[in-house]
This record gives C-alpha cells, structure tokens and sequence, in this order.
C-alpha cells in the first residue's frame, strides 16, 4: 500500500470547491450513521492530515494511525489526541483495547483486505464498532484509476459479504456521489 503525499496532485484536488462539498457529503452520511453511538477510545486507520477528526466528539479519546508521518504531524488543535505513524495491516496496539475503529479512505488502496480485517478485529473489543468507507466501481473511481492511483474498487455487497464472513454485522450503509460508507459492529 502506497502513501499519500502531501504534494500529491489528487490531493491537492480534494481542496477544489466542488471536492469539499462532495467530501461534506461524506461526512454528513457518517455522522448520521454515527448518531447514538458511545465509543470512549476511538483508532482512526489512515488519518492523513485528519480531516475526518471532525466526525467524532472532542470529548472522546483519538489515536489517529498513518504510514505518512508528514501527514500526521499536519493534525492539530485537538485534545485527547495521540498519533501512531503505523500500517492498518501491523498495528502496533494491544488486544481488544479500542471501542471503535475507522477507516475512511483507506479500503480502495489495499488488494487485500484479509490482514486489515484481521487486525480491526483483534485491535476493537467484543460489542465495538467499525466505521468504513468503499469506492465502488464507477466513473469517478475509474478516472481515478486513469490518472494512475492503484485502487481496488469494491461494491457494497462486497463490503458486508467480506465483514459479516468476519465477524462484522451491518448497522448501517449510506451512499454519496464517491464512497459508500458502513458501520459495523464486531461480534466475534
């Protein structure tokens, strides 16, 4: 799995008007699939420079996870906060410890989801919760493939197939003009 570059060019075109809108879809879909949730100790897989911290309450405990350590040391003003330059498939964290975990953009990059599943599962205690987000093949993903992101676009029936054979029961499943989002809880 590559990294995120700051300088990269799709990065940088996340911050394009019509991105930021599309991105506060996203979040308003997560958020509602998010409300009555309680999770005190919260691992957010693939934080970048944390613009999905917002999703979850300042009062709740972060630990934001990413292999680009240029990136996370881009997340600020933020109590409750701690950050792990670390791999979603090798975290360096003890078992059953999070009462939630998240990874939002970060399922399309990987070929194979087997070594994440396995360590969301052995990271979030029993009852926890999983926050997700998938690219679905369509055309913006396809566009995305042309400019050359090595992505791995799965529909949504793939997704709950995949984490129920794992443990991971369906709450919830919102879609928006770019990614289904998921929550799930872990019942092992």
């Amino acid at each position: 799995m590559g990294s995120w570059s700051l300088t990269s060019k799709l990065y940088r075109f996340r911050q394009a008007w019509f991105m930021k809108w599309i991105l506060e879809e996203e979040k308003d879909n997560m958020r509602y699939l998010l409300e009555g949730v309680q999770a005190g100790l919260i691992l957010d897989i693939g934080s970048g420079i944390g613009s999905s911290l917002d999703l979850f309450p300042e009062n709740r405990r972060l630990v934001c996870c990413d292999r680009a350590v240029p990136m996370l040391k881009k997340i600020k003003g933020r109590v409750n906060l701690h950050t792990s330059a670390a791999d979603a498939e090798h975290l360096p964290f003890r078992d059953g410890i999070f009462d939630m975990v998240s990874l939002i953009g970060v399922i399309e990059y990987l070929k194979d989801l087997d070594l994440v599943f396995q360590e969301t599962a052995r990271v979030l205690q029993p009852g926890g919760f999983l926050l997700l987000t998938s690219s679905p093949p369509s055309l913006w993903t396809f566009f995305r493939l042309a400019l050359g992101k090595r992505l791995h676009p799965r529909d949504g029936a793939f997704v709950n197939r995949f984490a129920h054979d794992r443990g991971f029961f369906i709450l919830g499943r919102t879609c928006s003009f770019l990614q289904e989002q998921f929550l799930f809880q872990y019942d092992p």
